[in-house]
């Protein structure tokens, strides 16, 4: 080949490819192809049982009333949080 080919189209291994490396990257894609697919088969439904329940207890959260010292801890904070407002606009 002559030498001008070469500079205007490196070969494959000269960029830095090579037949094991392709094997590599093939193989990564396989095996995260097959994961994304065995995430999708699990939640067919389109929600995992996971966030089912999650999204359960939050939607019954609101029917349950906080505890005393939760409430008292709240109102400390938020007063904590205006207090560091006014204090740091001086």
């Amino acid at each position: 080949m002559p030498k001008r080919f070469e500079r205007e189209h490196p070969s494959p291994c000269a960029a830095g490819l090579t037949r094991r490396g392709l094997f590599r990257w093939t193989l990564g894609a396989l095996a995260a192809n097959a994961f994304v697919r065995r995430v999708a088969a699990d939640t067919a439904d389109g929600v995992s049982p996971v966030m089912a329940g999650l999204s359960a207890y939050m939607a019954d959260a609101r029917n349950r009333a906080l505890p005393q010292n939760v409430q008292e801890e709240a109102k400390h904070h938020s007063l904590d949080t205006v207090a560091a407002r006014v204090s740091g606009s001086q």
